[in-house]
């Protein structure tokens, strides 16, 4: 249940290859945000079109960077969208985002990570203890005040857990 407007969209790159004996140019597109579906591929033939009657008429390295271009460009482009979202959020939220389950990875986003994270920041203010059932109640009833009921308490335990293991990371990574 990733945001729907993340879902609509995919970033992408294409690449272009052009050789003229003795010129070579070998460069990417700027990356661009297109809805999901056949647009990816048909802009990627466009590119390939450009590729394949520029492409072939220099040296056999730029034919190699030819052949490539297509490659990517007829399967859609490069994707980069993951890149993309996750570029405005810190590295603990896209650490604790990509060591959930697969079931509550499903139900949470970038966005509720790095919200619940801020909930559990202020629990810590007025409690010393951390991960517990207490804990757990208090980010359900928040979650609940901004009318997010998609978390269960085994969603919440898990995101704990991902947390623990983000924490002894950190920890064994100072360490060295």
């Amino acid at each position: 249940m990733n945001n729907s407007q993340d879902e609509k969209y995919v970033y992408r790159y294409y690449k272009i290859s052009i050789n003229i004996w003795p010129l070579s140019f070998n460069f990417n597109t700027n990356t661009h945000k297109i809805l999901r579906g056949p647009l990816p591929y048909l802009m990627g033939f466009g590119y390939s079109l450009i590729t394949i009657f520029l492409g072939f008429f220099g040296r056999l390295n730029g034919m190699k960077n030819a052949f490539e271009a297509l490659q990517i460009n007829i399967t859609g482009g490069q994707d980069i969208s993951k890149e993309v979202l996750n570029f405005n959020f810190d590295n603990r939220t896209i650490y604790i985002h990509n060591n959930l389950t697969r079931q509550t990875f499903e139900k949470t986003d970038l966005e509720l990570i790095h919200l619940l994270t801020e909930i559990q920041e202020h629990y810590l203010e007025s409690h010393s203890t951390k991960y517990d059932d207490a804990n757990c109640d208090f980010i359900i009833a928040n979650l609940a005040k901004l009318k997010i009921f998609r978390l269960t308490q085994p969603d919440v335990k898990d995101v704990f857990d991902a947390m623990r293991l983000h924490d002894r990371h950190l920890l064994e990574s100072s360490n060295e």
